[in-house]
């Protein structure tokens, strides 16, 4: 599994068609998710962020919805290690950063948000 990973890592890491990129950015997250259920939570915390990095400042909505999935896994790995409060620090940098922008696609993902950031003292 992680030769596919990496092969798609390795091939379109830098590709600049946003189909592409939306490509990596779903594979480093099944990666990370993978990781996640064998127990590598530091590394998979690792990729979370990396995507969040990457994408960050991309105007497309998928990949924008990416980075908040990404962010949001590791707001849940925090909240399950009982890192509340890093949890909801990351919750509110999804919000900061995607809370008003028009992008109308976003809200379902930011309502999820702002529930998972309430329920996340639930832990």
């Amino acid at each position: 599994e992680y030769v596919v990973f990496n092969e798609i890592m390795r091939r379109f890491a830098d590709a600049g068609d946003n189909r592409l990129q939306l490509l990596v950015a779903k594979a480093q997250h099944n990666r990370a998710l993978a990781l996640d259920k064998m127990g590598s939570t530091a590394e998979a915390d690792a990729i979370f962020e990396s995507i969040a990095e990457q994408f960050w400042q991309s105007g497309h909505s998928e990949l924008k919805e990416q980075v908040i999935h990404a962010l949001s896994q590791k707001a849940a790995l925090q909240a399950r290690r009982g890192n509340r409060n890093e949890a909801n620090d990351i919750y509110d940098r999804i919000l900061n950063r995607y809370a008003d922008d028009p992008d109308r696609a976003l809200k379902e993902h930011l309502d999820r948000v702002r529930f998972n950031r309430g329920f996340s003292y639930h832990f």
